[in-house]
């Protein structure tokens, strides 16, 4: 117990000794702060870094809070930390902004010392906005609204303040703070009242302070409301001109007790002196300059300057602006430079004691530095002339006919003169600087010489008062309070204005003092020389832009040297000082036609870039509006000059662009997008749009900075797919960020059909997603290894969601890329779309649903724009071939972009699933382009969706697709009735008298129908040219061959071709995803397929139609190349049944093997689908047999084919379509392509013929102008017929069980005898007939099923087709 307890003693004593050196630490603190830290530094009881000095600074008690405040406001490296750690250290988040200022001032005490504040200002600006970023739009608001909440903090509470500031004044003095805005005034008058009713108070919290600390805190703080007084530039109080009573009252008691005694007393108040000047003033001044004008006794002439000398100090002290400008006033004519001819010696003197009088009271000249600075201009130049050297006017005067080497001549003979001293020298110096003179100084010609006074300036006059002292105003300005320096520079950039206006002969003098100046007092504090810089900046922009190249030149590289020296100072965050510095080189840049310029300009900020710039900060921003301005510049020297600082700043020093600032990375962006519009050269193009694909890499890592906070449940190590490196919501497959997972017995996707304009892109054998440039695309499988920028998984994913904060980041990268897909070079497009869609590939896993939703809407879909406009039937054709290369040269780049469309899509199906009917509609505005290319590009790219997405899309996905294909299958239905049927809006004919005909009747006919297009009877006779009555032929105003009828042949057309690329669509599609496609999806297919075939074949039997379509083309003469061959349809009708056929085969013979095709076969009544499709195709077919055939016969069979289908009914919907005009090549088709050839079918090339071969073809007629009329012969028409009636025939033999084809049999049997008859029948089709009657009809009637010899027999055949049925793109 007696060693626990004296362990414990000395532990208490340890403590007690600890809490003495502590003690005595704090107290040397409060004496001397650094001496006091640097003792408990050397005692181990403060740690040494700036935080933990911080800390001891916040937390001990008993500190002087004065010096603390003294301590954190200096300017040293150290104490400079420590205050940055002390308020960095403090949580101002949710804060009011008096409440922040509350917290702030609660630990010390703001210094008396302007510099102090602010820095201790600057810096809790800087964290409040940074604790709350959207407070203000930046720092340097809440920067001048602290200074002028502790102003109405001591205004309103400091019992000296006699006129309290009111709210309407508040809210005046901080007018236009926010950036040029207003602060909203709820906030503001909210502010105030609460500083009004609440007082921050900043009293010293130590022990014991008493009254006299009270007192001396009053005062102090008085000292600091009358410093950010002056600070904040607020109006003094001004002072009446006019003596109060009390002071009148005072002065004659004072007078009264001064003559009772000659006892002197002394009066420091200035409202005792203002009676006694406002009294003796005028005496004062004519006495004083009565003897100076009369007067040349040296010491008369000293006496009366010093007087006035003394005049001009009291008045200004004491506020008496009217009397203290007219005693400078008098000073400055007293000098006589406004006539140097008659200057003396006293001038000379009166000169000297002007600028003791600027010395002495320089805080009170205020707008009379304007006389005092024009008076040491002119003195400068009457020195200039007096040396003999060149003046300004020789060195700036513009180039002069001979050039430069005129202007150093004229030196060299200015300099040569200069040597002689006579009098007479000075004469001729003043001659040739006669127009100086005039603008700079206003005397004669002759102020040196002696023409018109016999009187002549002399040396020692001009050189009594030498450079130094002149030099003194301008090194003493920095000594200039708050308002006087303001002051100060806008007079001297007024007489530097006036020094410059003429452009023929400049001077310099002033400018070169301004960049002095601007040197001397940059280390002001910031509120300060932000005001100073409001004035030079505009100076330098109205210089910058001056006539004279070479006064211009001279202003900008003076900019650039206080560039250069104000870049030194370091920026803290969220302020945009620097860029208000930089401003007047952006101004200068846009403004200035001297190409001089606009180089150095580029070449200074290269400079800048290269010497400082890790102290960059809010200045990129102007620095990238130059560069941005540049790349637009027409001279290419300009254009490349600027690339080249671009790129090094971009390569070497991206990291310092957004080091403060992330939203300098929009401005890059930007700059690098005007540089890829410059049309100066390709290579900077390319380069920049390379960049911007590096940009857009760093803005995914989060490199350029935090964008915003990740959101809530996100992880911190995010999980990285197989596929793609994405952010996910949770862990669960099932997340929208995971992805489908390729299956391994996922069908692979091959190339489509030859003529589709997509199917040469390199696919990914896993995704089905192509990659642009034919390289794998990213996340392609696990070959390829995870795709990330830096090789590993980041730290962290961002998440970018559908805000305000991630659309500023994003979006003016992929609008502008998305923008460069228009760009008329084609290299520019081609690359513009890779980085694009690479951009969206590579980092489209960080992106949320509705951020895909707005890039799809704003950025991806219009690139189509131009694509998807409409071109109605009224307007003209005159722009055809225009309308024909745009969209030729639209062709490759929609084709590019469509691929790359349809392949992000898929690669993150799950994130763009909402966006299907979004790319649906797009897809349908090209396939109903009357341009066939384009129309081509949309079915491809339909297709390619299919194949691709088809293994993830769901049962409603499909529906979606389907439908859209069905509402695709109508609106590109083509109407042949619109060639042979004038617009409804047909203008009236205007007959020979002139007089406008009625409209016709309602229920007229609208047909053109002249004789040349009735019908001819069977051997009638040719029709006869002309009208009814064989005159002149009828006014037509409908024409085939150009305007409205040639804008609906090409729309025909092109719906024709893009059914027939349909037809292969759908036909690859179902090979290649028969087992995805979910029951319901293969009936819309079905019925797709089905109505394009019988819509082809009720025009193709329209013999009406028909004929009156040849004649329209006949009478138009339409160009061969546009002709629509007989029959119109007769491809699209044969693709169309093959392919229909070759499905229901498909189904009725493989599937229904498996339980999903018996499904299929069920749900989409497969059997009478073939059975109506076998009665069409033979219907159609026997058409053609000759035979005794009544024509009621005739017509309830063609009747009974048109109508075999439910879909056949012809509907509005079917014939209309859309009316964009175009043309282009037709979509070929392989017929070894698709479904069509499963049955191995051996087609024939049905190909239109192009041409009028006789042979096959018929004349039914002759046109008006004697053309023949042709019609295809039947054996040309119904030889496409034989390979689809061959399978047809087939499908009824082996693929029909018997009781359907028992009850289809009645019905049957007619078209089997006809078609006995049919002689046009390739021995193929007989030889199925024979088959058919062998084997399905003879054992009906008793006879035997068997085959002649060698021969195969049922079963086998059906096993042929079963392995026909299982082609190589069928096994998959």
């Amino acid at each position: 117990e007696a060693s626990a307890a004296g362990a414990g003693g000395e532990e208490l004593g340890a403590k007690r000794a600890y809490k003495i050196k502590f003690q005595e630490g704090v107290a040397l603190f409060n004496r001397k702060p650094k001496k006091g830290i640097e003792f408990l530094q050397k005692e181990s009881m403060v740690g040494r870094s700036a935080e933990e000095i911080a800390v001891f600074l916040a937390k001990t008690q008993g500190l002087d809070k004065s010096l603390i405040g003294d301590y954190l406001g200096e300017r040293e490296e150290t104490c400079l930390k420590v205050m940055h750690a002390y308020v960095d250290a403090m949580e101002f988040t949710n804060m009011e902004f008096d409440e922040a200022i509350r917290a702030f001032l609660s630990g010390f005490r703001l210094p008396g010392e302007a510099q102090k504040i602010d820095r201790l200002m600057e810096k809790f600006a800087e964290r409040y906005v940074k604790c709350n970023p959207q407070s203000f739009k930046s720092a340097d608001v809440a920067y001048v609204l602290a200074y002028s909440v502790i102003m109405l903090n001591t205004d309103a509470h400091n019992p000296q303040v006699k006129k309290k500031m009111s709210k309407d004044g508040f809210l005046k003095n901080n007018r236009g703070i926010n950036d040029g805005q207003d602060l909203p005034e709820e906030f503001m008058g909210a502010l105030y009242d609460r500083i009004i009713n609440n007082e921050i108070k900043m009293k010293d919290d130590l022990l014991g302070a008493g009254a006299q600390a009270g007192k001396d805190g009053a005062n102090q703080a008085r000292n600091i409301f009358n410093t950010i007084l002056s600070l904040m530039g607020a109006t003094k109080q001004q002072v009446s001109n006019e003596p109060s009573e009390e002071a009148i009252k005072h002065t004659l008691d004072f007078l009264h007790e001064k003559a009772k005694s000659s006892t002197a007393v002394t009066v420091t108040e200035a409202d005792a002196v203002r009676p006694m000047m406002e009294v003796i003033w005028a005496p004062l001044l004519g006495a004083l300059s009565v003897l100076f004008d009369e007067y040349v006794d040296a010491r008369l002439i000293k006496l009366t300057l010093a007087g006035f000398a003394a005049s001009c100090c009291l008045t200004a002290l004491t506020g008496m602006t009217n009397l203290r400008d007219i005693f400078i006033n008098s000073i400055c004519n007293f000098t006589h430079l406004h006539s140097p001819a008659t200057m003396k010696q006293k001038n000379a003197l009166a000169f000297k004691y002007l600028l003791k009088v600027a010395e002495a009271v320089g805080d009170h000249v205020q707008d009379r530095w304007v006389d005092v600075l024009r008076c040491i201009s002119r003195w400068e130049l009457l020195q200039q002339i007096a040396s003999g050297m060149p003046t300004d006017a020789v060195l700036f005067s513009p180039p002069e006919r001979g050039g430069i080497k005129n202007i150093v001549e004229k030196a060299k003979r200015l300099i040569k003169d200069s040597d002689t001293t006579d009098v007479r020298s000075m004469d001729s110096l003043a001659m040739n600087e006669m127009s100086i003179k005039k603008v700079h100084i206003g005397g004669t010609a002759s102020a040196f010489g002696r023409k018109e006074d016999s009187t002549s300036i002399q040396p020692e006059v001009v050189n009594s008062c030498d450079s130094h002292e002149l030099n003194m105003v301008f090194l003493r300005s920095g000594k200039l309070d708050s308002e006087a320096i303001v002051a100060f520079v806008k007079a001297l950039c007024s007489i530097s204005l006036d020094e410059l206006r003429d452009a023929k002969a400049p001077r310099v003098f002033s400018l070169t003092k301004i960049v002095e100046i601007a040197h001397y007092n940059m280390t002001r504090i910031r509120l300060v020389w932000g005001r100073i810089w409001a004035v030079l900046s505009e100076y330098f922009i109205t210089v910058g832009c001056h006539s004279n190249l070479s006064v211009a030149m001279y202003a900008v590289d003076s900019l650039r040297q206080l560039a250069m020296k104000f870049l030194e100072r370091d920026e803290l965050a969220n302020y945009t000082f620097q860029n208000d510095f930089l401003r007047p080189f952006v101004v200068v840049m846009r403004q200035s036609q001297a190409v001089e310029i606009r180089e150095l300009i580029i070449r200074c900020l290269s400079q800048m870039v290269l010497a400082r710039v890790n102290n960059v900060k809010s200045g990129w921003k102007s620095m990238f509006m130059v560069f941005t301005t540049a790349a637009g510049d027409k001279e290419p020297m300009i254009v490349r000059l600027a690339f080249d600082t671009i790129e090094k700043i971009v390569r070497e020093h991206f990291n310092h662009i957004t080091e403060t600032e992330t939203t300098t990375f929009t401005d890059c962006v930007n700059c690098l997008i005007a540089f890829t519009n410059n049309p100066h050269s390709l290579d900077v193009a390319l380069n920049s749009i390379a960049f911007l694909r590096f940009c857009a890499m760093k803005l995914a890592e989060g490199a350029i900075g935090d964008v915003d906070e990740l959101p809530e449940g996100l992880p911190s190590v995010p999980v990285v797919h197989p596929l793609r490196v994405v952010a996910i919501d949770n862990l669960t497959p099932s997340s929208s960020f995971m992805g489908p997972l390729p299956s391994p017995h996922a069908p692979k996707v091959e190339q489509g059909p030859p003529a589709s304009p997509l199917a040469d892109a390199p696919r990914d054998s896993s995704s089905g997603a192509a990659s642009p440039s034919g390289r794998p695309a990213p996340g392609a499988g696990e070959a390829n290894g995870v795709i990330s920028p830096s090789g590993s998984a980041r730290k962290a994913v961002l998440k970018f969601v559908d805000k305000d904060e991630h659309v500023y980041f994003w979006f003016p990268l992929l609008a502008g890329l998305s923008e460069l897909t228009f760009d008329p070079r084609p290299e520019i497009r081609n690359s513009a779309l890779e980085v694009l869609f690479d951009t969206l590939k590579y980092h489209g896993g960080t992106f949320a649903d509705s951020f895909w939703k707005r890039i799809f809407d704003s950025v991806l879909l219009p690139i189509f724009d131009h694509v998807r406009a409409e071109v109605t039937d009224t307007t003209t054709f005159t722009s055809e071939k225009k309308r024909q290369q745009e969209d030729a040269w639209l062709y490759e780049t929609c084709t590019k972009c469509l691929r790359h469309l349809v392949d992000v899509f898929v690669l993150f199906y799950s994130e763009t699933r909402c966006l299907l009917p979004n790319l649906m509609e797009l897809l349908k505005s090209f396939m109903g382009r009357s341009h066939q290319s384009l129309a081509s590009v949309g079915v491809a790219a339909f297709e390619r969706l299919c194949n691709t997405a088809g293994h993830v899309m769901d049962t409603a996905a499909w529906l979606e697709v389907m439908d859209f294909l069905s509402t695709v299958t109508a609106e590109t239905a083509p109407n042949a009735l619109d060639l042979v049927t004038p617009p409804s809006r047909q203008p009236s004919v205007l007959p020979q008298n002139g007089v406008v005909g009625p409209p016709a009747a309602a229920g007229a006919s609208p047909e053109i129908t002249p004789a040349a297009l009735a019908p001819p009877q069977a051997g009638a006779p040719a029709p006869v040219q002309g009208g009814p009555g064989g005159g002149a032929p009828a006014p037509r105003t409908f024409t085939l061959r150009e305007g409205v009828g040639a804008r609906r042949l090409a729309k025909f057309r092109s719906h024709a071709s893009v059914q027939l690329l349909l037809v292969q669509s759908c036909s690859e599609v179902y090979a290649k995803l028969q087992g995805v496609i979910p029951p319901i999806a293969v009936t819309h297919l079905l019925s797709a397929l089905e109505t394009m075939a019988t819509h082809a074949r009720g025009i193709d039997m329209d013999l009406s139609l028909r004929r009156r379509l040849a004649f329209q083309q006949a009478e138009d003469r339409v160009p061969e190349d546009r002709v629509i061959a007989d029959p119109p349809l007769l491809r699209l009708e044969t693709e169309a049944a093959h392919a229909y056929l070759s499905v229901l085969l498909h189904i009725l013979t493989v599937l229904t093997a498996q339980a999903v095709g018996k499904e299929i076969a069920h749900a989409c009544q497969a059997t009478s689908r073939l059975v109506q499709l076998a009665l069409s195709v033979l219907q159609r077919y026997v058409l053609g047999v000759v035979g005794p055939v009544s024509p009621e016969e005739m017509a309830n069979t063609q009747a009974m084919v048109i109508n075999r289908s439910p879909t056949l009914h012809r509907s509005p919907t079917m014939a209309s379509g859309s009316t964009s005009s175009g043309g282009g090549r037709a979509p070929t088709a392989s017929p070894g392509n698709g479904l069509a050839s499963l049955w191995g079918v051996g087609r024939r090339n049905t190909e239109a013929p192009r041409t009028y071969d006789t042979s096959r073809s018929v004349a039914v007629g002759r046109s008006s102008h004697g053309f023949p009329v042709l019609m295809a012969t039947p054996a040309v028409e119904y030889a496409s017929f034989s390979g689809l009636v061959s399978t047809a025939l087939k499908a009824l033999t082996y693929a029909m069980d018997d009781p359907t084809f028992k009850a289809t049999l009645p019905e049957l049997f007619p078209l089997l005898t006809r078609l006995i008859q049919a002689e046009y029948a390739p021995p193929e089709v007989h030889k199925a007939l024979s088959d058919l009657f062998t084997l399905r009809v003879g054992p009906l009637v008793g006879a035997p099923a068997t085959l002649p010899a060698g021969e195969v027999g049922q079963a086998e055949s059906v096993a042929e087709l079963s392995s026909l049925l299982k082609t190589p793109s069928m096994k998959r």
